[in-house]
């Protein structure tokens, strides 16, 4: 597993899909990074309801978008966030494909 020396610098948008089905309902939460060079970064996550009622004709749907922004370091196995009130630390790794692997989760570059 390749690992980013002290000061890489991330660039580009990565995002991950999610979703998951239940009898009468769909939740979506597609989250979003983007990582500039200049050592900032985006956060953004859009999560969605889409709930079918047994009652015929009755549905409804909602949706809440969750957006944030700091500044990132890169060292090693570490990606350090610092933004919005907080200095969060997560593995991170190359993924094949130019894509990164963020707490195990794999993002793909847009």
């Amino acid at each position: 597993m390749e690992k980013y020396s002290a000061g890489a610098r991330l660039n580009g948008t990565f995002s991950r899909a999610f979703s998951f089905k239940m009898p009468n309902v769909t939740v979506t939460a597609p989250t979003f990074y983007t990582f500039k060079p200049d050592g900032t970064y985006t956060f953004k996550e859009i999560a969605g309801v889409d709930r079918v009622s047994t009652v015929k004709g009755v549905s409804g749907s909602s949706s809440h978008q969750t957006q944030y922004s700091g500044t990132y370091t890169v060292r090693d196995y570490t990606l350090t966030l610092t933004g919005a009130g907080t200095n969060a630390q997560h593995l991170i790794f190359p993924a094949p494909g130019s894509n990164l692997n963020i707490d195990g989760m794999v993002y793909k570059k847009q």
